[in-house]
């Protein structure tokens, strides 16, 4: 059973990944979309294969679902390897995901948000 399984999963697209993923989320396209930041109709276009999301932007869809990025890529050969750099080794997808999360905060969240992100920074473990 679950070879089979592994099977129908290579043969998805980067869509049909993100549409199970949800769906065994629990989540509506707009749900989805409002964690982080997009329309419901942008969440409908890339599960239809009618647009194809950015790294970034499947690293917070991602996120919002609780699964790995690599579960939601169909074909590692057409990714963009400079986009790939950018996103995964020099962390620009770490800055949309806290983009993506201060979104969703009201302004007495956003403020308790800086305050804990200027508290890591005192700590000598998290400095550069």
């Amino acid at each position: 059973m679950r070879e089979y399984y592994i099977f129908e999963v290579m043969h998805m697209t980067t869509g049909q990944l993100i549409k199970a993923a949800r769906k065994k989320a629990g989540m509506t396209q707009e749900e989805l979309g409002k964690k982080i930041g997009v329309s419901g109709s942008s969440m409908a276009q890339w599960e239809n294969d009618l647009r194809n999301p950015k790294l970034d932007t499947l690293q917070r869809i991602a996120a919002a679902l609780g699964v790995p990025v690599q579960d939601l890529i169909s074909d590692w050969e057409a990714v963009d390897k400079e986009e790939f750099k950018r996103v995964f080794i020099y962390g620009e997808g770490i800055k949309d995901r806290i983009d993506a999360a201060l979104d969703r905060l009201n302004d007495e969240g956003q403020e308790k948000a800086a305050e804990r992100v200027e508290e890591l920074t005192e700590i000598p473990k998290y400095q550069k």
